[in-house]
């Protein structure tokens, strides 16, 4: 889904084989260039027990790395359910993937909720991950969908 773009198109008349130009409208269009702003919500609700869990959180923030390397882009990375237990584990500088977590952390939020329903609560807030409340404790999915944000959920 592209949200924004921008397009810049250089165009010139059409000239026949003697270098006549005609009339009309026949233009020969060359060096189309668009760039396009994306609204990416990345929703990490995979748990740190299992291996699929670890899989989801290694492409979800491969993913947000992604998107934030572009700084036309708009990201949004989403610590959620029992996926708020990867915030301690993942500022654990020992831990194998805590540079990539630090590459995609000032994007990051975490649900209120679910942090302190799986009891990482105190260990989110120790972090630079912004606690939020949008929705009876939760963060609003429907908020960022209303924003024009794609939702991608690992």
């Amino acid at each position: 889904m592209v949200n924004t773009n921008a397009a810049s198109i250089d165009v010139f008349p059409l000239s026949n084989e003697e270098g006549m130009t005609h009339s009309g409208t026949a233009m020969v269009v060359t060096n189309i260039l668009i760039s396009a702003m994306v609204k990416a919500a990345i929703v990490l609700l995979a748990d740190v027990d299992t291996d699929e869990g670890v899989g989801r959180m290694v492409n979800s923030l491969e993913t947000a790395k992604k998107f934030a390397e572009n700084p036309e882009d708009d990201l949004e990375l989403v610590f959620d359910g029992t996926g708020t237990r990867w915030i301690p584990e993942l500022e654990n500088e020992d831990h194998d993937f805590h540079d990539l977590y630090a590459a995609v952390e000032g994007d990051a939020s975490a649900c209120t909720f679910c942090s302190d329903a799986f009891g990482v609560a105190d260990a989110v807030g120790e972090s630079n991950v912004p606690l939020v409340d949008e929705y009876d404790g939760h963060l609003s999915i429907e908020k960022l969908v209303k924003e024009g944000y794609e939702v991608l959920t690992f």
